[in-house]
């Protein structure tokens, strides 16, 4: 089963395919509380069912890269991580249901910041404490733009700004910057840049870039994007049970832990520590 609908239909449609024993595929974010992705959590888990949820960054040519480069060791330690996205997307009040609490559960935070969180959490797990503020410019029920700070413990810290009223983007750009003891790694959709004070991890030291060409790889069927096409690959393959999703309904629920941390940061003025 395929679930594209408004958010706050995602967890009601995926629970009923669950308690069926039915194998979803699901857009993000996974819901629009807290509360309800941890209920879908329970019953998936009681159920044993395939999830997937949508989020396809993951994918995209770049971040897999950074990923690989993280994980080799190429930086050093880890010190400071900051991350952004924005878009030219609201600049005037709507109706539509994208821009209203009660059917899309929040506005930037949620639902286009979210995105890069779920980058977060794959690159460095998921964080010990938030906090963040929030604020409406334009729509009269959710954010337009907001800002969080993000610990992991007392390894390293950072934090993420994101914006949809923001001018000169017709997409969306994200970029996540990790500053090392060896070096710093910028990641973007379409580029990424790494510099070594000295070579590590299987690369030379000084500058290194590639574009999302450069590592691109063929699919074999085009759906909007290489990236959908191995999402929608990988849901099929686990479903057929030859291996698991990169982001199943359990590790969608720690990104919805963090947008409920960061909310609950803007709301209180206070830091959230999250469960681990």
């Amino acid at each position: 089963m395929v679930i594209t609908t408004p958010p706050f239909l995602h967890v009601p449609m995926a629970k009923a395919c669950a308690e069926k024993g039915l194998h979803f595929l699901v857009e993000k974010p996974l819901g629009v509380s807290l509360e309800e992705c941890r209920d879908l959590a329970r019953v998936c888990r009681e159920r044993g069912v395939v999830s997937l949820v949508g989020y396809v960054s993951r994918y995209m040519e770049t971040y897999r890269k950074g990923k690989e480069i993280l994980e080799s060791g190429a930086l050093g330690q880890v010190d400071w991580v900051s991350a952004t996205i924005a878009v030219s997307e609201k600049f005037r009040e709507s109706d539509n249901w994208l821009y209203k609490k009660a059917t899309a559960g929040g506005g930037v935070l949620i639902g286009l910041a979210s995105h890069v969180i779920d980058l977060l959490v794959w690159y460095f797990g998921k964080p010990s404490r938030v906090g963040g503020i929030v604020r409406r410019a334009i729509s009269k029920e959710v954010e337009d733009y907001a800002h969080a700070t993000i610990q992991w413990g007392d390894a390293f810290g950072g934090w993420l700004e994101a914006g949809w009223s923001v001018y000169n983007r017709r997409l969306p750009q994200s970029e996540i910057v990790v500053h090392g003891r060896n070096g710093q790694l910028t990641i973007g959709r379409e580029t990424l840049r790494v510099y070594l004070q000295e070579e590590n991890g299987g690369y030379p030291a000084g500058w290194t870039e590639l574009t999302k060409a450069d590592l691109y790889r063929g699919v074999e069927f085009f759906i909007g994007g290489a990236e959908f096409t191995l999402e929608d690959r990988e849901f099929i393959d686990a479903v057929q049970g030859k291996g698991k999703v990169a982001v199943d309904v359990f590790e969608a629920l720690k990104t919805q832990e963090i947008v409920d941390g960061i909310y609950r940061a803007a709301e209180t003025g206070r830091v959230q520590e999250l469960a681990r």
